[in-house]
């Protein structure tokens, strides 16, 4: 756990809020509504891209946000030996 146990409990606790929030959405039946009208379609998938846009500009400009909010140090690919062999087999089981 880079993040430590702060970090894993407030992950934890966002995807609680994530499921929940699709549920009350479920249960009012936004997705009919969503289905039935094209526009309300075409705004969710516009703003869907442009949140998944956000998200990938802020992980290229500031990587090291998370780490430093936490107060754990943050590892590059280098440094966490990520797609790095270290000699033997990779396959294995």
């Amino acid at each position: 756990m880079i993040l430590g146990t702060r970090g894993a409990l407030l992950s934890v606790w966002g995807n609680a809020v994530g499921v929940g929030v699709q549920i009350v959405a479920v249960a009012l039946g936004v997705g009919s509504l969503v289905y039935a009208s094209e526009v309300l379609f075409s705004v969710v998938k516009v703003l869907g891209s442009l949140f998944l846009i956000y998200l990938g500009i802020q992980g290229i400009v500031a990587p090291e946000t998370v780490c430093e909010r936490f107060g754990n140090r943050c590892f590059t690919v280098d440094e966490a030996g990520a797609f790095r062999q270290r000699g033997g087999r990779t396959d294995q089981r």
